[in-house]
């Protein structure tokens, strides 16, 4: 039988593995390793062994609270503000080097719709008005995220929300 290249190789390197274990237990470690553990006091000659009296002993931790216990303290949908959750994915403020993302962590709710939605087109047709955001049809009185569509320009639309007004500018690409 013919030996191939790689057979060739890797017997190479099985021999200088080998060489190499031999050298180590005669040359390198001639005693054998580490003593054997016996539990013979000439074994422990030499050494000193403290025993102490008063080691603290340590108190036992709770055990872990069940599933169903763990479930009962989710918050539920009435204890989450979601008014001021934040985006998970966000970078942070050190990310940016300035003020900018700390800023729009506290961003108010007027401030959160105006950049979260977009008109796209307005139409002003006598007294009904309506206006296209982000591909949904309003008409005045008509709601989104809780801000009343309150009256319509000819480049704009204005929302209402608890007093505070969000202006939203038709902006051509």
């Amino acid at each position: 039988m013919k030996t191939t290249r790689r057979q060739k190789s890797l017997i190479a390197v099985f021999l200088i593995g080998l060489v190499g274990l031999v050298v180590d237990r005669t040359f390198l470690r001639p005693q054998g390793g580490a003593a054997p553990a016996s539990a013979d006091a000439d074994a422990l000659l030499g050494e000193s062994v403290v025993l102490m009296d008063n080691v603290p002993v340590l108190e036992e931790e709770p055990p872990e609270p069940g599933l169903a216990e763990r479930l009962n303290r989710l918050p539920t949908k009435d204890s989450v503000d979601f008014e001021r959750m934040q985006d998970a994915f966000s970078l942070a403020a050190p990310w940016f080097g300035d003020t900018a993302a700390s800023t729009k962590a506290v961003m108010g709710p007027v401030e959160r719709f105006v950049r979260t939605h977009r008109l796209t087109a307005v139409v002003v047709d006598g007294q009904d008005s309506y206006v296209l955001i982000d591909d949904r049809f309003l008409g005045l009185g008509q709601q989104i995220d809780g801000f009343v569509l309150a009256s319509v320009g000819d480049r704009r639309a204005i929302f209402e929300r608890d007093g505070e007004q969000a202006c939203l500018e038709l902006v051509n690409k």
